[in-house]
């Protein structure tokens, strides 16, 4: 099967092609040098010529710390440039598929049967969404993806800092996760891959550390992970995330979520009695983590967290770099408060009660 991977000089990308070389497919890797996905007749006639079978789309504005000032270029490539790759996949019959939660903002087994079939090579999934909160059934979705011979890859961003994630117990072939979510240092995270798949992929970056041996004709790599570690680590930030790890590790996973759960009931239990306030997700606690995600109808997000910030509480305003989710929501961004293990019941009060000051504010 000739599969097109876009944004292919990306890791996700390298990824992709390297687990579909396993598999014995055709990936054809593709970025910014072979065709531009914002221009739609450039992303037409590159897929046109090339006719793949399938797309895996891995291209992404993900610059998250700039995506809020430079919006109009993240919506060109997030939302635009998908939009490009869908017409262009339209045009030549291939098949470009996401999975959209049902009414309450969990995925159904529908929807999971509908989505993953025997053409599926590689099922990408947040274990929890950072804009809804809420948990993905990931065994449910392992288990169909492992039958017709597809790779999971689990973004644990979300999940990492509010709930174990046991990636033997769950199966998945590769999980990764940022460090700063869990009170570590920003520039460094983790990335899980099977032992197996790890062995089968070349690295993609030379440096010190990576190699086992270099000759004047060639070299051999170091075993397991090293090989994918070039060069000088980010050693500081290798630090600050072992004591982030054992400092959560000290308070202990049932304390930080019984801890966590009675904030986001409080939470969500005082967002119930304002009619006037709009929950996204399902507005219960239960299979939340960290997140809540709501708008004061028909006042601007951004207003809402200019209020709450003149208030003493902090939320972040807009599209949380999931402009896609935005739009089958039929919304164009949103607030979104957080708790972690350092928020109290008094933080939550004063959110609502700052909540309730947005409406006087604004007349409603």
């Amino acid at each position: 099967m000739k599969v097109l991977v876009t944004g292919a000089n990306g890791q996700l990308g390298y990824d992709v092609i390297k687990r579909l070389n396993v598999l014995g497919d055709e990936p054809v890797g593709a970025d910014r040098e072979e065709f531009d996905i914002t221009d739609g007749k450039a992303t037409e006639d590159y897929i046109t010529a090339l006719r793949p079978d399938a797309i895996v789309h891995c291209a992404a504005y993900t610059a998250v710390d700039k995506a809020e000032d430079d919006r109009g270029t993240c919506r060109k490539v997030n939302v635009d440039g998908t939009r490009n790759i869908a017409l262009a996949c339209e045009k030549i019959g291939a098949k470009l598929v996401y999975m959209y939660p049902g009414e309450n903002g969990r995925l159904t087994t529908e929807e999971l049967d509908r989505k993953i079939t025997p053409k599926t090579k590689v099922v990408a999934v947040a274990m929890v969404s950072n804009v809804l909160g809420l948990r993905a059934p990931v065994e449910e979705i392992v288990k169909r993806a492992h039958a017709v011979g597809a790779v999971v890859v689990l973004d644990c961003a979300q999940s990492a800092p509010h709930t174990p994630v046991d990636v033997k117990k769950l199966d998945v072939d590769f999980a990764a996760c940022s460090a700063h979510k869990l009170y570590a240092p920003m520039g460094v995270g983790a990335l899980y891959a099977r032992a197996e798949l790890l062995e089968k992929m070349p690295p993609f970056l030379s440096g010190g550390d990576m190699i086992a041996a270099v000759h004047e004709s060639g070299a051999t790599w170091a075993d397991g992970p090293r090989k994918f570690e070039a060069g000088t680590r980010n050693v500081g930030g290798e630090v600050g995330f072992a004591a982030a790890i054992d400092y959560m590790n000290g308070i202990g996973w049932q304390a930080m979520e019984a801890h966590e759960h009675a904030l986001l009931d409080r939470m969500l239990a005082g967002m119930r009695a304002m009619p006037w306030l709009t929950v996204y997700g399902e507005p219960v606690a239960d299979g939340r983590y960290g997140v809540v995600s709501f708008n004061v109808n028909e006042v601007h997000p951004h207003d809402v967290a200019t209020i709450l910030d003149a208030g003493g509480v902090a939320v972040r305003a807009g599209h949380h770099c999931a402009q896609p989710l935005m739009e089958f929501l039929g919304i164009g961004s949103c607030c979104r408060a957080s708790v972690a293990i350092y928020n109290t019941a008094e933080d939550v009060d004063a959110l609502l009660e700052n909540l309730e000051n947005v409406r006087k504010v604004m007349g409603l």
